[in-house]
């Protein structure tokens, strides 16, 4: 019998002559109702964007514009965010339409995204057809930050205050009279061919093409002390804050304050105490703790239904506020281990199952030891961060226990490594473990498997979603006869999170093993807190050089009771935060 064919699709009828949803046509696009244009783009601005469109349509139109990207090249889902909506009016005459917005404005899974296929869509969301002349998306535009920076209607008696204040701040100090009156001759050099406001953007470029503005740390052209008191005010503002040092901070740099460690301690309090140090938290957190690892993962929407994206949105704000709890109101550090409580507001409690929680502002909830919730090994971040979207994975998160937490981390892999073995009979059917079992019995495996599995099994009452389960769910796709596509079936299995460690110490879950770290291994955690603090502070790698220095301040750190402030004063202090850069 001849194969019955597809029912035709209906067509949409734009105008006389178009007949399609979308066409390339007399130099534009026709976008029928519902279709849409997209705009493919490699990398989201840092700052300032604008997106226009100029279109026409015959009746009233409504137009979307939106940004989003494709999660891989195998993963073809598309994550939305509408940027605005613009309305068209009838008439058939062209009008242009803009959307301004800055990366601020952006949700965090596409302002903080990398290694994406992004694009820009303008969807047609009106019943009559839409003409599309063009498109366009202009990134890091900057007319605010010149528009601050410039005032078009200066007194040419006061360029060289103005000059002096803008080189003040672009090289983070205090000018000399020599370097104003340089500064000065050189606007003067270019005003003799342009305005004062041209002349004035050119020596702001001249200004910011010096290598003092882009390096931190070189030594101004001064005594050696005040070298010294700069450097260390430029170092401390973008240790705390990513930013250039306040008023207070250049006038005891100018007088010479800043080599006084008791001067300096009391900066640092203040500093702490501003909401800028909230960058030093969030910069430092995604750097040591690799929470863009969560981005990375799709989690698998058919399989753990119910779950959305902007969930992770809010797990990574859950971790930016333990540790701002730990930097910012000196919490002591091993809350990050093991802790009484949780940092989550209502649509996070109720994704984790804790009530009682109302409003939409994150707070510090103390949590029942019964929710198996507290410290970083608990929250989504990782666990989703250390899966494969679909099943938990106890080597990725042996690894990340053992590599970020315990600053231990494991062997590298041999090469050619082989992967599991799906030829045993039933493998589908088989648990985590005894995956594991058979592959570690590899001779080439099992030497680093011993040091990192066990870790990561006891995480399994966490599935891939960063939800508590008390049973594995084995999703498996099998061909019956008869049927074209394969059968999805699913198998329950118990949980099993029993582990023998490296040290022979047997446990059983989470639980236990936080109350493990906290008895056996603070002081392995303490020691990866400060050097990865440390070397956050000094912008490079700490060494072996620098052993004596990390031996020093992570026992001051321990005998603090952990205290990240008094850890903080002591780098600063320090003589290689103090000195290091100014010799």
């Amino acid at each position: 019998k001849e194969p019955k064919k597809a029912p035709a699709k209906k067509k949409v009828k734009l105008e006389k002559g178009h007949y399609v949803k979308v066409e390339k046509k007399d130099g534009g696009i026709w976008i029928g109702p519902g279709g849409h244009a997209s705009l493919l783009f490699s990398a989201v601005p840092k700052s300032q964007f604008n997106i226009s469109f100029t279109a026409k349509a015959e009746k009233p139109a409504m137009v979307e514009v939106i940004m989003g990207f494709k999660y891989s090249a195998t993963d073809r889902r598309e994550h939305l965010h509408v940027m605005g909506r613009r309305a068209v009016p009838a008439g058939g005459r062209f009008v242009t339409k803009a959307v301004e917005s800055h990366a601020d404005q952006l949700p965090d899974i596409i302002s903080r995204s990398s290694d994406r296929e992004y694009f820009l869509r303008v969807v047609n969301k009106s019943k009559t057809p839409l003409f599309v002349k063009s498109f366009v998306f202009t990134g890091n535009n900057n007319d605010k930050v010149t528009a601050a920076l410039i005032d078009p209607n200066v007194d040419r008696k006061n360029i060289k205050a103005v000059i002096s204040s803008f080189a003040s701040k672009a090289l983070r100090r205090e000018l000399t009279a020599k370097e104003q009156d340089h500064y000065f001759t050189i606007f003067n050099n270019f005003a003799k061919k342009d305005s004062n406001m041209g002349a004035l953007i050119s020596t702001y470029e001249e200004l910011l093409c010096l290598p003092e503005f882009f390096y931190i740390g070189i030594p101004p052209e001064m005594d050696k002390q005040k070298n010294e008191n700069f450097v260390i005010a430029e170092k401390l503002s973008y240790f705390l804050w990513c930013s250039i040092p306040d008023d207070a901070l250049i006038k005891d740099a100018a007088a010479g304050k800043l080599t006084d460690k008791k001067v300096l301690e009391y900066h640092v309090d203040r500093m702490l105490k501003d909401e800028r140090s909230r960058r030093l938290v969030e910069n430092f957190t995604d750097q040591w703790l690799h929470t863009s690892t969560l981005f990375n993962v799709a989690v698998d929407t058919l399989y753990y239904k119910g779950f959305k994206d902007s969930i992770k949105r809010l797990m990574h704000r859950e971790t930016y506020e333990s540790i701002n709890d730990v930097i910012r109101n000196n919490a002591p550090a091993v809350d990050l281990l093991s802790a009484d409580h949780v940092f989550v507001n209502d649509e996070l409690s109720r994704y984790y199952g804790i009530k009682g929680v109302t409003g939409g502002e994150f707070r510090k909830v103390p949590v029942d030891k019964k929710l198996h919730r507290g410290g970083l090994l608990t929250q989504g971040t990782f666990l989703i961060g250390n899966s494969d979207g679909m099943n938990s994975h106890a080597i990725l998160r042996g690894v990340w226990l053992t590599e970020v937490i315990l600053n231990d981390p494991p062997p590298e892999p041999p090469k050619n490594v082989p992967p599991f073995d799906e030829t045993i009979p039933g493998f589908n059917k088989m648990t985590l473990n005894q995956k594991l079992f058979h592959h570690r019995n590899n001779e080439a495996c099992r030497s680093c498997h011993n040091k990192i599995d066990p870790w990561g099994l006891l995480f399994e009452n966490f599935d891939a979603s960063g939800k508590w389960r008390t049973k594995v769910v084995m999703v498996t796709k099998e061909k019956e006869k008869g049927k074209k596509r394969p059968v999805v079936k699913k198998t329950y299995l118990p949980v099993e999170t029993e582990a023998t460690l490296p040290t022979k110490d047997k446990l059983n879950g989470i639980d236990e093993l936080k109350a493990y770290l906290m008895k056996n291994k603070k002081e392995g955690f303490a020691e990866g807190f400060t050097e990865k603090l440390l070397s956050y502070a000094l912008s490079r790698d700490v060494d072996f050089y620098d052993k004596d220095l990390v031996d020093g301040l992570n026992s001051k750190f321990i005998s603090a009771n952990f205290s990240a402030n008094r850890l903080i004063k002591n780098i600063v202090t320090s003589e290689e935060f103090m000195k290091g850069a100014a010799k």
